[in-house]
């Protein structure tokens, strides 16, 4: 697409990812079902518990932070990183298990693109409410 795919940089990789299915309905299986449910069930024990962790913002402007690697997030902070765990496996669920079956490859698409944007809105408003978290304390 805009690389050349003999250099064998981390570019190219990240750029096959927007690249159709394959039909093996092999890997269907292990990433589209087996891989987007483990991640799906993380997504679910956030909402459910409301509580998890993420990433921490070390070093960004408006993070305190004691030099560890993962910030806890609780109550609704939590909740809607859940809802984007539970976005993020959908679109990697439509992607490679729709988009591999012959009978619902035609539907992954758009599927995908929902997922994609149910990404977008609880990523963003999982970080608001995070920074809000990290920056009052």
């Amino acid at each position: 697409m805009f690389t050349r795919r003999g250099s064998g940089r981390l570019v190219d990789d990240v750029d096959s990812i927007s690249d159709g299915p394959n039909g093996n309905m092999a890997e269907a299986w292990i990433y589209g079902v087996l891989c987007a449910g483990l991640i799906a069930a993380l997504g679910i024990y956030n909402i459910v518990a409301r509580h998890g962790w993420w990433f921490r913002m070390q070093g960004r402007p408006g993070f305190r932070g004691n030099g560890e690697l993962f910030m806890v997030v609780d109550g609704t902070t939590a909740a809607w990183l859940g809802a984007a765990i539970i976005s993020t496996a959908l679109t990697i669920h439509f992607h490679s298990f729709w988009g591999n079956h012959p009978r619902l490859s035609r539907y992954y698409q758009p599927l995908k693109f929902v997922g994609i944007t149910a990404m977008c809105v609880t990523f963003t408003v999982f970080g608001v409410l995070s920074f809000r978290q990290a920056a009052l304390g």
